[in-house]
C-alpha cells in the first residue's frame, strides 16, 4: 500500500473492502484485505493488503475499521488481521465475524459513525 507512512497521522481508519481468509485464493497463506488489483501484479503490490504487510505498518489509530466479511473470523485466520493491527498500534478495531450482507454493513458503519459525530463522549462499545 503505497504510502502507508502517512496512516500514523489519523485516528480513525476505515477499510470498507472484502476480507479474505488463507485458501480463498490460490496461494493466499494468510488473511487479507482486497484492495484495488493493479493492470499487472508485482511483489511490491499484488492488491492485496495482508496481515504480514499490516504488521509492518506504524499506526497511531485509536480505531480501526474493517467493513468486510470475516475480519475477525473463528480460530487465528481472521483474527491475524486482527493481531496485525494491534502489532501495528491500532488501540481498538470493529470488525466482523462471520459474512456481512452489503446492505447492513453500509447501515451498521453509517450509523456508527454518525452516533460518533452527535455524541463524542459516549464509548465506542455503546455504539
Amino acid at each position: 500500500m503505497s504510502g502507508h507512512g502517512r496512516l500514523a497521522s489519523y485516528s480513525i481508519v476505515h477499510f470498507a473492502t472484502h476480507g479474505l481468509v488463507s485458501g480463498d485464493l490460490k496461494g493466499l497463506a494468510e488473511p487479507a484485505l482486497v484492495l484495488t488489483p493493479p493492470l499487472e501484479a508485482s511483489e511490491i503490490d499484488d492488491g492485496l493488503l495482508t496481515a504480514s504487510e499490516i504488521a509492518q505498518f506504524k499506526l497511531n489509530a485509536d480505531w480501526i475499521v474493517l467493513s468486510a466479511c470475516n475480519t475477525a473470523a473463528a480460530g487465528t485466520e481472521g483474527s491475524g488481521l486482527v493481531r496485525a493491527f494491534f502489532y501495528a498500534g491500532a488501540r481498538a478495531l470493529l470488525v466482523s465475524h462471520w459474512q456481512v450482507n452489503f446492505e447492513a454493513a453500509v447501515q451498521l458503519t453509517t450509523k456508527t459513525f454518525a452516533e460518533l459525530r452527535a455524541n463524542p463522549k459516549i464509548g465506542r462499545a455503546a455504539r
